[in-house]
């Protein structure tokens, strides 16, 4: 993927984590075409992998303080 399809991730990931959406529902929320098999396939890509860790992280750092 490029580096501007992955500009989204990072948002749909906070959705996933403070709302408890799905990839599919955060993007389209977000307004980002995708099709229910291509959500699941960037859902397993080291990229979003890396964007949903570093998202979580963020929560749970928040929620510590």
């Amino acid at each position: 993927m490029a580096k501007r399809e992955e500009g989204w991730f990072g948002k749909a990931a906070e959705k996933m984590v403070r709302e408890g959406k799905s990839l599919l529902q955060a993007a389209l929320e977000l307004e980002i075409p995708i099709s229910a098999r291509d959500a699941e396939n960037v859902a397993r890509t080291k990229a979003f992998q890396v964007a949903l860790w570093t998202e979580r992280h963020k929560y749970y750092r928040e929620l510590a303080t």
